[in-house]
């Protein structure tokens, strides 16, 4: 999934699994255990442990055991609340020591391997140097698409889109896709090896480009101030040259163009169907209450309710612990929806399922619930 498209927002049934589940890999300074679809208590959590974007639901701080949960999916605004990158900057910027902790990550998007990568590399942030401004830029860019979505204007897009490109990250549909796991090796069997791969590779391609952005800024200062101390620099349009190791530009977006259908049309919102997230497409058309579903390999169905930001009344999204919420009554039909207060999701099986509950449904279910709260203004 890429930045700020959070599609697969939904949790897994299985509240409370085991905290020794999935795959154990050592990157950089911290552990991190990798379990496809792993959701936990904060209760749950054992000293000294790091729970990444949505293993726990809400942020969570316990400094007298050690225990963080850096979420913004649950129990929490999305308008405030910052994303889960942005929180661990913030945290170690602020004192936390990654060292001799467990990270658990559920799943791999941009927001969560910089998370990672963040953890792994605590002196990238250290000080006033080239680094340290390097990611502390690149960190608001993912994070402010992460957490508000396409509709959210990123200071820097073009470094944006140099993540994107430079960082390999597993296709969001699980199954058919290039790259997903088969049903005899998916995440239900080796599916924690499996991420725990692709998690590792996106990590060393973080790395790479924030030598690569230290070394701009650095080239930046020198030129402009002819002084080693590097300042605050604005990247720019100069960061295009960074997506591509040959040094051609990259376009403001590298994702392919994707396209939507409207299957039915709600009381101030739509039902879309897509073959990919394609939410930034329906907010530029207008529409700015969604509920988007695609049909993935296995028979069950991805599932996107969103509104294009907490600002947008007249259709309560979540999250699921409120009443009278579209994720509390979907997932009184179906336990597993999960998310916040502007997007949230289907259930996320460990074995890569998701809903199986048809779109007409979905439909009936959004719609009572939007006829039951104060109507658009």
């Amino acid at each position: 999934m890429g930045p700020g498209q959070d599609v697969s927002a939904g949790q897994d049934v299985n509240v409370g699994q085991d905290v020794s589940a999935g795959q154990l890999v050592r990157i950089g300074a911290v552990e991190v255990r990798v379990a496809p679809g792993l959701t936990l208590d904060f209760a749950q959590l054992p000293d000294r442990s790091i729970a990444l974007d949505g293993v726990v639901q809400g942020p969570a701080v316990d400094t007298d055991r050690h225990r963080f949960s850096f979420d913004h999916h649950g129990d929490c605004l999305r308008l405030v609340t910052a994303a889960t990158c942005q929180q661990v900057a913030d945290a170690i910027l602020l004192g936390l020591e990654p060292a001799r902790h467990t990270a658990y990550v559920n799943d791999l998007d941009a927001d969560t391997a910089l998370s990672v990568a963040l953890l792994a590399h605590p002196h990238w942030l250290a000080g006033h140097t080239s680094t340290s401004v390097a990611v502390r830029r690149l960190v608001a860019s993912v994070a402010g698409r992460d957490a508000h979505g396409p509709a959210y204007p990123v200071m820097d897009p073009e470094l944006l889109a140099a993540f994107r490109a430079r960082v390999p990250l597993p296709a969001p549909v699980v199954g058919a896709a290039a790259g997903a796991p088969s049903p005899a090796t998916g995440p239900a069997t080796g599916g924690g090896a499996w991420l725990a791969v692709h998690l590792s590779r996106a990590v060393a391609a973080i790395a790479g480009l924030v030598d690569d952005l230290s070394r701009l800024i650095d080239a930046a200062t020198a030129e402009e101030t002819g002084a080693p101390t590097p300042t605050v620099v604005l990247l720019g349009g100069a960061a295009r040259a960074l997506a591509d190791p040959a040094g051609s530009p990259a376009p403001g977006d590298p994702r392919p163009q994707t396209h939507f259908e409207i299957t039915r049309t709600g009381t101030g919102w739509v039902l879309v169907t897509s073959d990919a997230d394609a939410l930034d497409q329906v907010y530029a058309a207008g529409y700015s209450r969604v509920v988007m579903w695609r049909r993935l390999p296995d028979g069950s169905t991805a599932y996107s309710v969103a509104r294009r930001s907490d600002l947008v009344d007249g259709f309560p999204v979540g999250p699921v612990s409120r009443p009278g919420t579209i994720l509390a009554a979907l997932a009184a039909r179906e336990p597993g929806w999960g998310g916040g207060s502007s997007i949230g999701g289907a259930p996320r099986h460990p074995d890569g399922r998701r809903s199986a509950l048809a779109p007409d449904e979905v439909f009936a279910i959004v719609e009572a619930t939007v006829l039951r709260s104060p109507p658009p203004s």
